[in-house]
């Protein structure tokens, strides 16, 4: 049996092209306080650009340059304001 793989290579001109969002699964938030904390948290990284948390969901939307942004440092800051990040996942359209 033959398998063939097929691999799409994008040509990134700059940094500023590979960006996109990370989705963090929050537990423990359980106000709008705890919102606007993990937000101000997430700002401070380098390499975040934006960022959207929601109670109801229980998720931070974080908008980021993948070439900048340390995601063990993102999900530190996040943990050492007392929340636990359960699980991570990453969107991008390259």
């Amino acid at each position: 049996m033959f398998f063939q793989m097929v691999c799409k290579v994008a040509v990134v001109k700059d940094e500023e092209h590979l960006s996109g969002n990370i989705i963090l699964e929050i537990k423990g938030m359980t106000c709008s306080k705890c919102e606007d904390a993990i937000k101000a948290a997430a700002l401070k990284c380098i390499g975040v650009k934006d960022a959207k948390v929601s109670l109801m969901e229980g998720k931070a939307t974080i908008k980021a340059n993948f070439f900048k942004v340390d995601v063990n440092e993102l999900r530190d800051v996040v943990e050492g304001n007392g929340f636990l990040v359960s699980a991570m996942y990453f969107h991008t359209n390259i």
